[in-house]
Parts: structure tokens; C-alpha cells; sequence
């Protein structure tokens, strides 16, 4: 039920998380239970479509609340808290590539890459059996398919059309300004269509 406020208030426009983490540096402590409550999910989906990897999509998002709670006397609501969060795990997705050399391609399932707060998923419930399988399986093509980007090409996919996030949020994480980003999603987009087209 919590979540569910919480999900309310943030399509409102109240910055929820930078209200939990101005009041756990004034010593809310359930205020940190609630930025992982709210942003472990779609953080964790955020970071497997990267690394496609469970175990390091959980050790990653562990170190990002981590880095968070560490942070909470130099925080400051200079950005929106999202922008901030998904940056830090950005970041920390790359030094797992750099310290891992190539990424593994695992294809292991992970609750959180499917969960509510994925675009893709919005009208599951109204789909036939048929029409769910389908979706199903183009679903994990396309999933595949990624694994063919750069990380970069990767994150901007994921960030704009499964987390829903702007073209402005997005560039911010990426630390791009806006016209980059939109160029680097368009080749994002065009290079998954010749990768899906030479599938098919």
C-alpha cells in the first residue's frame, strides 16, 4: 500500500525520493527504508537490461544504496533524485564491464526486469494466452537483440522506452546534453531494427 502512495505522489511531480533523503539526513531513518522500497524494482530492471547478469544486477544494486546511504550528509536536491540514483548505477554498470571484461550473456531470468514499472508489461493482464506467448517470445528476441549494443546504446533504450524516463532524466544519467542523447538513441534504435531485421 505504501508503494502504491508512493507511486501516486511521484506522477503528481513530488520529487519523492529527494523528500526521503532530505529527511534521512535529518535523521529519518524509515526514510531510507522507503528510497529502497520505492527504487529497489525498477532500479535492479534498470541494471539487469545493462549487465544480464542476476547475481550482478543485485550486487550492483547493492552498492547503489550503498553509495546512497553513504551519501547522506553530502546529499544535495540539485537534480531530481531519480536522475541522480540511475546515474550512480550507470556508472557503477560500466566499472563492472571494465573490471569483467566483456559482460556475460546470461539470459537468467530476473523478476524486477519484468515488473510493473516496465513499459512493456502495461497490458499484460489483458492479454489471450496466445497473444501473451507471442509477446513473449518477442519479448526475448528483442531482449536478446540489445546484447548486441554498447552499454551506452543500452542504458538508452532501457532508460527511455522501459523505464519511462524523459529524454532530459535520461541524458542527465548518461551525462549527455539532450540533442547527444537523442542521437544516441536514434542509432539505438536503428541498429536493434537491422539486428531484429537480420534475425528474421
Amino acid at each position: 500500500m505504501e508503494t502504491e502512495v508512493h507511486s501516486e505522489a511521484s506522477r503528481e511531480g513530488i520529487d519523492l525520493g529527494a523528500d526521503c533523503m532530505l529527511a534521512f539526513q535529518n535523521g529519518d531513518d524509515e526514510a531510507f527504508v522507503s528510497i529502497v522500497e520505492e527504487f529497489q524494482r525498477p532500479l535492479l530492471a534498470f541494471i539487469f537490461r545493462i549487465v544480464r547478469d542476476e547475481a550482478l544486477s543485485e550486487d550492483i544494486a547493492q552498492a547503489v544504496f550503498l553509495r546512497v546511504f553513504r551519501s547522506r550528509e553530502s546529499y544535495k536536491h540539485s537534480a531530481k533524485f531519480t536522475t541522480w540514483l540511475f546515474r550512480i548505477a550507470y556508472n557503477l554498470c560500466l566499472n563492472a564491464s571494465r573490471d569483467r571484461g566483456k559482460l556475460p550473456k546470461n539470459f537468467t531470468s530476473i523478476e524486477a526486469a519484468g515488473g510493473e514499472n516496465s513499459v512493456e508489461f502495461e497490458d499484460r493482464k489483458q492479454l489471450t494466452p496466445l497473444e501473451a506467448l507471442e509477446r513473449r517470445d518477442a519479448r526475448e528476441e528483442i531482449q536478446s537483440a540489445l546484447l548486441c549494443l554498447d552499454e551506452r546504446q543500452r542504458a538508452a533504450i532501457a532508460l527511455t522506452k522501459f523505464e519511462g524516463h524523459s529524454y532530459e532524466d535520461s541524458a542527465a544519467v548518461l551525462a549527455l546534453t539532450v540533442p547527444a542523447f537523442k542521437s544516441l538513441l536514434f542509432r539505438a534504435v536503428q541498429n536493434l531494427k537491422k539486428i531484429l531485421e537480420a534475425k528474421n
